[in-house]
C-alpha cells in the first residue's frame, strides 16, 4: 500500500467541540461535568439542620458493634507472636555476625521454623481478616520461607 499525500491533516475534532471539553475551571462546560460527577458520587450536602439521614450497612452487614470477637486467651498468642518476631530479629544478627557458625543458624531456623507452625491453631477461632491472624499467617510463612532459603544455600 503506498501513501500519497502525508501534509494533509484533517482535524480529529470540530473546535467548538474541543473548546467546550477542554474549557478552563470557570467554563460552563467544566462545571456542569464537575457536578454531574459530583452528584453521581455524593449525596447533596445541602440539608436542615435537624434532618439526619439514616446510613443502612453495605451490603446487609451488620455494624462493627455487633460483631463478637474473642478476646480471651489471645495474650499468650500475642506473646508467641512476640516471640517469633525477636527469634527472626536474633537470626538476622546471627547471620551477620561472623561468630555465629552455620550449625547454630540452622538450629535457630529450625527452632523458628517449629514455634511458628505451632501457631497454626491458636488463631483458627478469629475472623479471616483480623490482625493477629493475618500476623500469624505471615510468620508461618516467614518461617517455612526463611528454613526453605537456608536448606537452598541463599546464606552461605
Amino acid at each position: 500500500m503506498k501513501i500519497s499525500e502525508t501534509q494533509h491533516h484533517a482535524p480529529l475534532q470540530n473546535e467548538s467541540e474541543r473548546s467546550r471539553r477542554t474549557g478552563t475551571a470557570g467554563s460552563p462546560g467544566f462545571q456542569e461535568m464537575l457536578d454531574e460527577e459530583a452528584g453521581a458520587s455524593v449525596s447533596p450536602a445541602v440539608s436542615s439542620p435537624g434532618e439526619t439521614e439514616a446510613v443502612s450497612p453495605a451490603g446487609g452487614l451488620a455494624p462493627f458493634s455487633n460483631l463478637e470477637v474473642p478476646t480471651e486467651g489471645l495474650g499468650a498468642s500475642v506473646e508467641a507472636i512476640d516471640h517469633l518476631i525477636e527469634g527472626f530479629h536474633r537470626l538476622q544478627q546471627g547471620l551477620e555476625s561472623p561468630v555465629v557458625t552455620p550449625r547454630e543458624v540452622e538450629g535457630r531456623l529450625e527452632a523458628l521454623a517449629q514455634e511458628a507452625e505451632g501457631l497454626r491453631g491458636r488463631f483458627e477461632d478469629l475472623p479471616r481478616d483480623h490482625g493477629l491472624r493475618l500476623l500469624a499467617e505471615e510468620i508461618q510463612v516467614l518461617g517455612y520461607v526463611e528454613s526453605v532459603k537456608w536448606r537452598r544455600g541463599d546464606y552461605l
